[in-house]
């Protein structure tokens, strides 16, 4: 690792499988501002100990034949513990969605069946992974023989679904499910026997991974600590201490948290401290010496806190705002996560206005794939703006594709100002 990148992180860990339990040797790599670096793996039995850079924006775990977690990264710098589940993916077969990383080559009966009666009709229903319980959500299907694209809302009965859906030819869609708190489900479902059945298609999602992982210091190994986490709802939670000073919890997604930690020692006081919402991996560094006064809120370094809801936000209707996106990315930065809070705060005091979001990537790459990344950048951003307080109605999103650049798309430099959304303030 090169000089100007530092080492101002540790990480350590443990990686499973979610679904067994037993460990995975899973490769982890970091994203900062200015470049992608792989950081290490987990090995055999799943234990991982990284040195990671300075500034990180966040870190992606992988390994073959699991669901990729990539978690944005904010914190104060420091040695962190914390544990990750992978699940795995859904392999290749017919009559089922699977993920499009586990495609493999086919060749389907290109002749038209001359019995036009023949079909299946199929209902989609969303699930969580782990709790099997159902989910409202979005499925598209792109159709490979005839190009087109069709949406529809799933909700957790198949109500909303008021048609089931007929395939009449044999046929390799492409299939995207979404859900909010949830990763886009990237998939592929092959329609190779049109025998006039009736069915409902499960799709398990897998939440959208966020962890608070802390440390405190300085410790004494004599003294008796307690570490208690609290929504900012009241609901209290119980961290995993790893020891007396690392420990972390799997908290959910936009919940802000405080936690307090007590010293057994009588003259010590206990330090409580209010944190920013969780979005990813929040690592948080207490230092019981600096933090001595009861109920003390305190301000995590280089972590962008959510503006509070009786703040009074001025915004300047007039005029355009826009948010950039790494390469082939729909991950909010840092930056964006700034502009986006503000923005949700103002349009909740102000609901007489509303938003346009407009999606758009560089030319790179096959002009359908640029359109479906323009989608996930709009609906990242308008996800992102209505867990923060906008209201539904205020927010609306639409995606363009590589074809309105402002800038060329020549050098790279310029193809980023392209990887962008625009929001447009309306009345």
């Amino acid at each position: 690792m090169s000089d100007s990148w530092g080492q101002c992180f540790t990480f350590k860990g443990k990686v499973i499988n979610a679904a067994s339990g037993q460990p995975i040797g899973a490769n982890f790599t970091v994203k900062t501002d200015s470049r992608k670096q792989a950081v290490g793996k987990s090995n055999d039995q799943g234990i991982f100990s990284l040195q990671v850079p300075c500034n990180p924006t966040s870190l992606i775990i992988e390994k073959t034949g699991f669901r990729t977690i990539s978690m944005p990264v904010t914190g104060t710098e420091g040695t962190y513990y914390f544990e990750l589940g992978l699940f795995p993916v859904d392999k290749q077969t017919n009559d089922r969605p699977y993920f499009q990383s586990e495609q493999q080559d086919l060749v389907l009966n290109n002749s038209e069946s001359s019995n036009t009666q023949k079909k299946v009709t199929r209902l989609f229903k969303l699930v969580d992974i782990e709790t099997k319980t159902a989910v409202k959500g979005e499925v598209c299907l792109y159709y490979t023989k005839t190009g087109t694209k069709s949406c529809f809302p799933t909700d957790t009965g198949l109500r909303s679904q008021k048609d089931p859906i007929e395939f009449t030819r044999e046929d390799i869609i492409g299939l995207v499910a979404t859900a909010a708190g949830y990763q886009p489900y990237n998939g592929n479902l092959i329609i190779e026997r049109l025998d006039n059945s009736s069915s409902v298609y499960e799709i398990a999602l897998s939440k959208q991974t966020s962890i608070l992982a802390f440390s405190i210091e300085p410790v004494d190994v004599k003294d008796d600590y307690r570490t208690e986490l609290f929504v900012d709802k009241g609901k209290k939670l119980t961290p995993k201490m790893v020891d007396l000073s690392l420990g972390y919890s799997n908290v959910k997604s936009g919940e802000a948290h405080r936690i307090r930690v007590t010293p057994g020692s009588s003259g010590s006081k206990p330090v409580s401290i209010n944190l920013p919402p969780a979005n990813g991996l929040l690592l948080v560094k207490i230092n019981l010496l600096e933090n001595q006064q009861p109920s003390q809120s305190a301000t995590i370094q280089s972590v962008p806190e959510q503006p509070a809801r009786t703040e009074n936000i001025t915004i300047d209707p007039s005029g355009q705002r826009i948010i950039y996106f790494d390469r082939s990315s729909y991950e909010l930065r840092p930056s964006s996560r700034q502009t986006l809070d503000s923005l949700a705060t103002w349009l909740l005091q102000n609901p007489e206005y509303r938003i346009e979001i407009v999606g758009h990537t560089d030319n790179i790459g096959d002009r359908h794939r640029n359109l479906i990344l323009s989608e996930y950048r709009s609906k990242v951003t308008s996800n992102y703006l209505i867990n923060r307080g906008a209201g539904r109605k205020q927010v609306h999103w639409q995606a363009k594709g590589g074809e309105q650049p402002t800038s060329s798309n020549s050098e790279e430099k310029t193809k980023a100002l392209n990887r962008r959304v625009e929001l447009n303030i309306l009345r």
